[in-house]
């Protein structure tokens, strides 16, 4: 299957077929975490879309809770949401990035 919202998108050589997700996303310019779909590759994936734009939607994020000992860590030392953070954190840092993840309140 389509791990990322935004790429759950098909050309059958004549139309184009979209899951809800990918359109909502296409809409919105929102990927939003999986946390069943969750691996290495797609972290790997959502941080390649959010480069290109997408921001990273995280039901329910309450950036309160985050330890902020995980921005001291190296990107490799952490994983999951923690290394969309780290990343978040450093682009900001270099160049007020462009990465969002945020609590997404999302409905249709």
């Amino acid at each position: 299957g389509f791990d990322v919202d935004s790429c759950a998108v098909c050309f059958d050589g004549t139309r184009v077929h979209a899951a809800a997700r990918a359109v909502r996303s296409l809409n919105r310019r929102v990927n939003l975490i999986d946390l069943d779909r969750r691996s290495y590759t797609f972290e790997t994936r959502l941080l390649k879309y959010a480069q290109r734009g997408f921001a990273v939607g995280v039901p329910g994020l309450d950036r309160e809770r985050v330890d902020p000992a995980i921005f001291n860590m190296k990107f490799n030392e952490v994983n999951g949401l923690a290394r969309l953070l780290v990343l978040e954190n450093k682009l900001r840092l270099q160049r007020d990035g462009k990465l969002a993840i945020d609590d997404y309140a999302h409905g249709p």
